[in-house]
């Protein structure tokens, strides 16, 4: 009898299988377009994507399995089999200042303050049946690109 600690070694071993190939399949792009990288064609060969997919679609399996087995609610997974898992990026940008004359608290300190909020953030998901494999908190400029012109 396979149980979830079977199931997530399975699933690792296809993704790594998956990830080997698609390893193999860049190395024999390299090789075949002579290693030219600004010959593009390489980089828009279809067998590069779809190596590309089936690694992602394994690694989805993967985290399932990981978190069945340890335990974590996902949602209801009939099907998951045949279902492709889909995500996305979502961000909250903050602009966080202090006082001109410097009385006021530190900008180092705002990462763990904004990390903090995002907990009942993650918890609110989850409890809504979403999926959140990973999420961090960071400071800088975000690449969040501009709206098209007609939507301004």
């Amino acid at each position: 009898m396979s149980g979830p600690l079977d199931d997530v070694q399975e699933r690792f071993e296809v993704a790594q299988q998956r990830l080997s190939a698609w390893r193999d399949v860049v190395l024999g792009l390299v090789t075949e377009y002579d290693g030219d990288p600004a010959d593009g064609r390489a980089a828009q060969d279809p067998r590069l994507e779809a190596a590309e997919d089936a690694f992602s679609e394994a690694e989805w399996d993967f985290r399932y399995a990981a978190m069945r087995a340890l335990g974590l609610e996902i949602p209801d997974d009939d099907g998951a089999e045949d279902e492709t898992v889909l995500a996305d990026d979502f961000y909250v940008h903050l602009v966080v200042g202090v006082p001109e004359d410097g009385t006021g608290p530190l900008l180092d300190d705002v990462v763990e303050l904004v990390d903090e909020a995002a907990q009942p953030v993650v918890e609110r998901l989850f409890e809504a049946g979403y999926i959140v494999p990973e999420w961090g908190v960071g400071r800088g400029d975000l690449d969040i690109g501009e709206a098209p012109e007609e939507a301004t």
